[in-house]
């Protein structure tokens, strides 16, 4: 491979881990929130 498909390669790597580690990383707080404060009032 080429420097230019290794650099789009790492940059596609880095895009990728930050949409889906932000994405857990919301998932465990929101899940954190309502085990602390159950679902609220019906």
């Amino acid at each position: 491979m080429d420097k230019k498909t290794v650099s789009i390669l790492q940059i596609a790597a880095t895009y990728t881990g930050t949409v889906v580690g932000a994405g857990f990383a919301s998932g465990q707080s929101i899940m954190q929130f309502f085990t602390v404060y159950g679902h609220g009032e019906r």
